[in-house]
């Protein structure tokens, strides 16, 4: 199931807020890159259908980036109209559960943090931006093998380190 930009942004940014934390612009550009790739490995599916682009800073979704544009670098807020017309996610949908998982793993970082692991060497933002790839625009194929190569890793990871 694909959900619309600004409703997985409306979902961060309540999710973080109940947890007593604030969050930016450019760190919900990040943190949807996450859930977006975390839920093409795990679900096999995109969570949002529009592609990310590979901007200076990292991926962004260009809808969600114009809309949350006005706060700048200030902190987005669950209570400003802008979040509270979008509708939530069933919680106990996958998409809903991923994303908390998301939050709670990645939620914490800080921007420039989030920036650095989305830029990862040979990563699809770097494919992207260093080519110039198709307008910068970063295909759903290359962010679920990426993604799906990091399950893989951490699973070898956590297999070599059993007794």
């Amino acid at each position: 199931m694909s959900i619309e930009p600004l409703q997985l942004g409306s979902e961060l940014v309540r999710r973080i807020e109940a947890k007593g934390k604030t969050v930016t612009n450019l760190s919900i550009q990040k943190l949807a890159y996450f859930c977006h790739g975390w839920h093409l490995a795990f679900l096999d599916a995109p969570l949002v259908e529009q592609r990310f682009e590979a901007w200076r800073l990292g991926p962004v979704l260009p809808k969600l980036y114009r809309t949350y544009r006005p706060f700048s670098c200030n902190p987005l807020s669950a209570t400003h109209p802008i979040f509270t017309r979008q509708t939530s996610l069933p919680a106990d949908s996958d998409s809903a559960e991923l994303i908390d998982v998301v939050v709670d793993e990645y939620g914490d970082y800080s921007a420039a943090e989030l920036i650095a692991r989305t830029q990862e060497p040979g990563g699809p933002w770097e494919q992207v931006w260093l080519k110039h790839i198709e307008a910068g625009k970063i295909s759903h194929a290359s962010i679920k093998a990426h993604f799906q190569e990091k399950e893989r890793r951490a699973v070898r990871l956590s297999a070599a380190l059993q007794p």
